[in-house]
């Protein structure tokens, strides 16, 4: 073989692996494009609901307020040109925060589907009863309508055929007390939302809920204690440390535990776009949530969904503390 073949085909080799290594790069890196746009109908009154803001949450934007956004009444309808956004899982959630005029409350629900991903939307109203000229500068919210969008590739999504349903409901006051000073609570009222609302220590909450409510612990705050083990014998465990925090409701009954359980591997790895978890530990500690249901007479209690997730059952006005009770 002569030297011009030998450094064609070294040239020809050379330019086939670097495009594979290329092609591997941009698999990996590689984001998915949604372009969202269309009118979102919904079944209400045009003065009943006023849109405050729309958020836009990814595994990349943590709930950006939608560009050229203007507050308004959600008439029988709403217009989200949403735009290009970029997500590395295809999941998109859309925020709608609304002002409630009127004393009833509503949830909000789909039966829609929509071309190239799949829908769901979820959310719960409070009856706030807002005056109509005092709704643009009302302090807060009444609840928050989410629609989720999974996309598993790059493609155009038209919203034009999504139609929200807001169902009158009764909602109930739980107001969340944490006790401690050295943990942080995080709670949902829907595990279909992304989104999450954590206690600061010390701290308290007032929200209005129509089914469920969910209750986690934040990130572990242990990160100086050290497991021992033995010295010259590698099959014997380490000690695990467990920090555990007693949950009651109206003062007195035990309705379950939250804790932090030392892992006996590597650290919880969850993601923060799986909608069912509320947290994601942090990758620096090597603690585990767990949640532990008991059985009382003030409100059902579950684990069922999420070993980390303590699941209230809300059917009345409730108060729940975390520790210490006064």
């Amino acid at each position: 073989m002569s030297l011009k073949v030998k450094l064609v085909s070294m040239i020809s080799a050379f330019v086939l692996v670097f495009s594979m290594l290329l092609v591997g790069v941009l698999a990996v890196t590689g984001n998915i494009t949604i372009n969202l746009k269309g009118n979102v109908q919904f079944n209400i009154e045009g003065s009943t609901l006023y849109v405050k803001d729309i958020r836009i949450s990814t595994d990349m934007t943590d709930g950006q307020t939608m560009g050229n956004f203007f507050p308004g009444f959600v008439q029988d309808s709403f217009d989200l040109d949403i735009g290009t956004v970029l997500t590395d899982s295809g999941k998109v959630t859309v925020a709608i925060d609304v002002v409630n005029t009127t004393t009833t409350a509503y949830s909000a629900s789909s039966q829609s589907n929509i071309s190239n991903a799949t829908l769901t939307v979820s959310g719960t109203i409070a009856g706030d009863g807002v005056p109509i000229s005092e709704v643009a500068t009302y302090d807060g919210v009444s609840g928050t309508i989410y629609i989720n969008i999974q996309a598993t590739s790059s493609t155009t999504i038209s919203l034009n055929n999504i139609f929200i349903e807001l169902s009158e409901t009764t909602m109930y006051k739980v107001t969340i007390n944490n006790y401690r000073s050295d943990i942080e609570i995080c709670f949902k009222t829907d595990l279909g939302s992304s989104m999450y609302y954590t206690i600061e220590e010390k701290g308290s909450a007032e929200v209005y809920v129509s089914s469920n409510l969910y209750l986690t612990l934040a990130s572990n705050p242990f990160q100086d204690e050290v497991s021992t083990q033995e010295e010259n014998s590698s099959s014997v465990e380490p000690r695990r440390y467990v920090h555990s925090y007693t949950v009651y409701a109206n003062g007195t009954a035990i309705i379950g535990y939250l804790s932090y359980v030392q892992a006996s591997s590597s650290p919880s790895t969850a993601s923060s776009t799986n909608a069912t978890a509320i947290v994601t530990p942090s990758d620096e500690v090597d603690y585990d949530i767990t949640a532990h249901a008991v059985e009382n007479d003030e409100i059902e209690t579950s684990t069922a969904d999420d070993e980390s997730i303590l699941t209230c059952k809300i059917t009345k006005n409730v108060t729940i503390d975390i520790g210490e009770v006064a």
